[in-house]
Formats: structure tokens, sequence, C-alpha cells
């Protein structure tokens, strides 16, 4: 395994995201959420990583997985973008990339996809490891386009202008189809009562739907692994 520039000996329950925005989201959901057990989140750099990013997020998740065998860590879990297919990213071969990880760490993907949990199994019953591909395990996308999908019932109608603002913006916007809903995530947030946080303060101002399908399924999933 890879050495780590900040390895925390009491790790036992290790969360790897893509990067710092991804990093204080999950860390302020995980905070609210009854989980039992503490979960530490950390990007590529904080285990030992060069860059931040989905590739070395992977070589992360690669590093770590053996400490499961001896037991060093006792649960582990990625939660990556899906990013474009026609970027050669796209859900199918992130799936793809993760599997061929796994097996070389004597794990299986599930037998079936579903979009609630993605777990895999270990042939010698070690706790499963967990994947999430943002947004919802089945489109392209990224975290923000899941928040757009559990925005609160007292934020649609702004979360909604928000859209049409970034939508109607009078010249070719620079940003590529694919980050829409960072732009419009983005602009909804600087219209909060505290403008200027970080996706982070969806959850902390408590600006998300909690009975959400989607918000329900990720819940779900974290409580799985």
């Amino acid at each position: 395994m890879g050495k780590s520039k900040h390895r925390v000996k009491d790790i036992k329950n290790l969360l790897i995201v893509e990067g710092a925005t991804d990093s204080s989201f999950f860390k302020e959901l995980c905070n609210i959420l009854d989980l039992g057990v503490f979960v530490f989140v950390a990007t590529p750099k904080e285990i030992g990583g060069t860059f931040n990013s989905k590739t070395h997020a992977f070589k992360a998740l690669d590093d770590h997985l053996g400490q499961l065998n001896d037991s060093k860590i006792e649960r582990i879990a990625i939660v990556v973008d899906a990013d474009a297919e026609k970027h050669n990213q796209g859900v199918s071969c992130t799936k793809q990339c993760v599997a061929e990880i796994a097996k070389k760490h004597g794990f299986t993907p599930p037998e079936s996809d579903t979009k609630n949990s993605c777990l895999f199994q270990h042939k010698d019953g070690l706790n499963p490891f967990g994947l999430w591909i943002m947004s919802n395990n089945d489109n392209e996308g990224a975290l923000e386009d899941w928040l757009s999908l559990c925005i609160s019932r007292e934020q649609e109608s702004l979360f909604e202008y928000a859209k049409t603002c970034v939508s109607a913006l009078p010249e070719q916007p620079l940003f590529k189809p694919l980050h829409q809903a960072k732009a419009e995530i983005a602009t909804w947030l600087a219209w909060q009562e505290k403008p200027g946080h970080g996706l982070y303060y969806c959850v902390e101002a408590g600006l998300l739907d909690e009975t959400a399908q989607q918000y329900q399924a990720l819940v779900s999933w974290l409580r799985a692994v």
C-alpha cells in the first residue's frame, strides 16, 4: 500500500472523496446522521496522494483496501462523480474502474446494480466496501446534480429562479454543459442568508429535503456501509 502523509492510527471507517468541496459536504452530512460510528472523510491528498482528483481517489482506494485484510481499517467507502461518457468517463466506466481495483483485493461487485446501495462483497467475509457514483449511480453528473434533486420545498422557487438566471445568460457561458448544475447550485447558494459558503452549507442551513428520494438513497447507502 502507498505511504500516507497524514496517517491516523485510529481510522476505522474511511470515506474517500475526490476533493475538498466534497469532503466538507460529507463531513457535515455524516455529522448530522446517527451512523453509530465516526467516519473519517478524506481527500486523496489527506491520505497520502499527490493530487485531489477522481483518478487519485481510485488510487487511494487501491492503496487502502488492503488494510481491511489486516484489520487496520474496518470499513471503506468511496464517492466519486460520474462525469461524462464522452470524456471517457460516465457511470459504466467508473464502475468498471472500481471493479478492477476490487478484484485485486478479493472483492466482487454486486450481482445486480441498485441505485440505493452499491456494496462490494469479499470472498473471505470481510466487511464490504461501498461505492457511490454521483449523481445517483445511474446518470452522468456530480455532487451538485445530486443536490439539485434534494432541494427543500421552501427553497424550490429560489432554486428554480437561479436555474432560470443561469440559462438566460446573454452570452455563451465559459463553463461546460456538464457543469450546468454546478453553476446553478453556486448561484442559488450566493442568494442565501450567508452567501459565500461551500456545499456543506446546504446541510448546515437545512436547505435540503431529507425526505427526497435521492437524499434517502444516499443516507441508506451510508448506513449500509
